[in-house]
């Protein structure tokens, strides 16, 4: 994605609830690195977050579907600690709604990763 502050990378998340509700919630590295800040403060949250790619500009197609596997692993391990996959920071991240969790720039896509998706329940 281009935007005034340079190219990222974004990522499309599937979300189904208990309830068999589905949507798809979009999300830059930088939230999911904010998420993981918040959640440090749980004790029994002891996750890793995949790590940044500084010898590349982390926006090659193999370093983005690479971080997208990863991204999808640490979100399904998330949602297996129910004590923090219960709380409210991870709600407003898996939320469509989410006031925390939002772009700032208007954005403009630029490549698709050949419409793949990566569904977490």
């Amino acid at each position: 994605v281009k935007s005034g502050s340079g190219m990222f990378a974004v990522y499309s998340v599937s979300v189904t609830d208990a309830n068999s509700n589905s949507w798809s919630i979009k999300r830059r590295f930088r939230h999911f690195e904010e998420l993981h800040r918040r959640l440090k403060e749980y004790p029994q949250y002891s996750l890793h977050l995949p790590p940044k790619h500084f010898l590349s500009s982390g926006l090659e197609v193999s370093v983005v579907r690479e971080r997208c596997n990863l991204l999808d692993i640490y979100l399904k391990n998330l949602l297996q600690i129910p004590t923090v996959s219960s709380c409210i920071e991870v709600w407003d991240f898996l939320s469509v709604d989410s006031q925390t969790y939002i772009f700032t720039d208007s954005l403009s896509v630029i490549q698709a990763l050949s419409g793949e998706q990566f569904p977490f329940s």
